[in-house]
């Protein structure tokens, strides 16, 4: 069964609320989903909060459910805790000079936790901004910014307006909820409205998803595939507005099965000169080629920047404008030694392997070692197995695995070249039992509580991107990675806490600690941006590209122009980003 939750509250001025939520109720008819649409004297607080509660109580396990809000979004700050912000929903009762009705995203996310407790197939769209005292201009012409001004309450102002309700006991999740994919219209930005050529007015965000969802028709794609296709698309026609797609977008839509595809990265023309949307940060090096996956061309990146890179095209784009390219050979291509006596199974992983961007067949310091064994493929890293077994036919899956693995070590191998603790520091605290400071080198068990203390030593705006690495290279993001968390000048952003709440700690993910017996070594990074940047690509890995001819890094385009440096030149104030790095013991 699938389920839906569509509310518009259209309030404060909007008049393309009641648009949009008519709309994506459609939208998920057609995905044969059951709707309870709420409009007007339908939105109000207690209506919003009964529905959601129905919802709750009508699931069954692995049901599909979706969970959509349209209207004003709002801001409150706590007058006894500095710097201290909670966002809120604006169902349409609430007067933002009367009482105050709005539902405070404590409240909210607890809502989405008992939903997740009844079925993991959760998605929670939301078509609303919290920061109304950030507003700017937008390029759209009449936009109406979806935000009201902050109200100011006590935390204990705060705690009375989030108490619990039924169904929505469940324990909070500091780092997002991991079982919900979740999709917001503009992160800590705003969220515009705005007219069509036809006077029809509709929020810029969920005309996009529409718009992107009807092209993408009945292929399977994951949230992350239209995620960044509405992201480009709202950022084009807004010029600031940044969705942001968060949780388990590797799923196809309204599933649980993944879909595993390659990162793709956007090349612009910048005037005679064509740029990568990806750089160092996102493992980027001189010689890497990459391909579009529909014409074939390739583009041999010739200088590396911080978060963009200058490539060369071997032949023109047919039209102009930005196109898509994936990874199809990496300059620098981790070796993979392969003991299997059978020759037609060696002769097929050396194939998938020599075939994958980063990686490549050989003995020498193996990054991973592939063995057969009782008819079963094993992947081991010192020693220690990596994951459960694969069957021994395989291969592609095999090499799904590895190249996860090459990414996790490109992410150790940036940030040992970004290591700053002048600009960035890194600290845990043990919140479960007696509370402790865990220094470099200690032991944590799996069972531990932790907070993730991340200082800002810089006088610019960061925004933070956290990954645990266990021994076999598995890795996982800690907190949001479509933009990362913003962390202001001279602050400490202290991941596992919750804001009214206090710091609740978070478990590490059990399979990070690998299947072996005994402490094991994991890092825990923070990598900081001074713009906000989509780090999902370093989870991905490269992975194969079936419909891509190959690469060779001999290959030199046509008219390559003459290069002074393999570095782009960086304008005044250029942005960067900076890393810290904290290893511990997990026992």
């Amino acid at each position: 069964m699938r389920r839906a939750l569509v509310i518009g509250a259209e309030t404060g001025g909007l008049t393309g609320v009641a648009n949009d939520a008519r709309d994506v109720a459609s939208w998920l008819r057609g995905h044969a989903f059951a709707v309870d649409l709420r409009l007007g004297p339908a939105a109000t607080r207690d209506a919003i909060l009964e529905a959601f509660d129905a919802l709750i109580a009508d699931v069954r396990c692995d049901d599909a459910a979706v969970v959509y809000y349209s209207g004003h979004g709002g801001l409150i700050e706590l007058t006894d805790q500095a710097r201290a912000r909670v966002g809120f929903l604006v169902p349409t009762d609430h007067e933002p000079q009367g009482s105050f009705r709005g539902i405070v995203e404590i409240q909210w996310s607890a809502l989405v936790a008992a939903l997740t407790a009844r079925t993991p197939n959760v998605t929670v769209i939301h078509d609303c901004c919290h920061a109304a005292q950030t507003v700017r201009s937008a390029r759209l012409p009449g936009a109406r910014p979806r935000a009201l001004a902050a109200v100011r309450l006590t935390a204990d102002a705060l705690a009375t307006f989030a108490g619990r309700r039924r169904g929505a006991d469940a324990h909070p999740h500091p780092l997002g909820n991991p079982q919900a994919v979740r999709i917001t219209a503009a992160g800590l930005g705003l969220a515009w409205e705005h007219a069509d050529a036809t006077g029809r007015v509709h929020g810029a965000f969920t005309r996009a998803l529409l718009g992107e969802a009807s092209a993408l028709g009945d292929a399977a794609a994951s949230w992350a595939e239209l995620g960044r296709r509405v992201r480009d698309r709202v950022l084009h026609a807004t010029g600031r507005q940044r969705p942001e797609f968060e949780g388990p977008t590797d799923r196809r839509m309204f599933d649980l099965d993944t879909v595993d595809a390659p990162a793709r990265f956007a090349i612009r023309q910048e005037g005679r000169r064509f740029v990568l949307a990806a750089g160092r940060v996102h493992g980027v090096e001189h010689g890497d080629v990459f391909r579009s996956p529909t014409s074939g061309d390739p583009a041999v990146v010739t200088q590396v920047g911080v978060f963009e890179s200058a490539v060369a095209l071997a032949t023109q784009p047919r039209r102009p404008g930005a196109f898509e390219a994936v990874a199809v050979r990496r300059a620098t291509r981790y070796p993979i030694a392969i003991d299997v006596g059978d020759p037609a199974l060696h002769a097929a992983l050396a194939a998938a392997i020599a075939g994958s961007a980063r990686l490549c067949v050989g003995d020498a310091d193996p990054l991973a070692r592939v063995q057969h064994r009782h008819g079963q493929l094993f992947v081991l890293r010192d020693g220690h197995q990596v994951g459960p077994p694969l069957v021994a036919d395989a291969a592609a899956r095999t090499v799904i695995r590895l190249s996860r693995m090459a990414a996790a070590r490109t992410v150790q191998r940036t940030t040992d070249q970004l290591l700053d603790p002048a600009q960035l520091a890194i600290a845990v605290e043990r919140v479960s039992g007696p509370p402790s400071w865990l220094a470099d080198g200690a032991e944590l068990s799996v069972s531990d509580r932790i907070c993730v203390h991340v200082a800002n030593r810089t006088q610019r705006t960061l925004w933070l991107h956290c990954f645990v690495i266990g021994p076999g290279l598995a890795h996982e993001a800690l907190g949001p990675i479509s933009a990362g968390t913003v962390i202001e000048p001279r602050t400490t952003h202290v991941l596992g806490a919750v804001t009214g709440v206090g710091a609740i700690g978070f478990t590490l993910p059990q399979h990070i600690g690998g299947s072996g017996t005994g402490a094991c070594g994991i890092e825990l990074i923070a990598l900081a941006t001074t713009m906000p940047l989509d780090m999902s690509s370093t989870l991905q890995g490269d992975l194969p590209v079936a419909s891509a001819p190959s690469a060779e890094t001999s290959d030199e385009p046509a008219g390559r122009a003459p290069e002074a440096s393999r570095d782009l030149s960086a304008p005044p104030r250029a942005h960067h980003a900076v890393a810290a790095r904290l290893r511990l013991w997990l026992r």
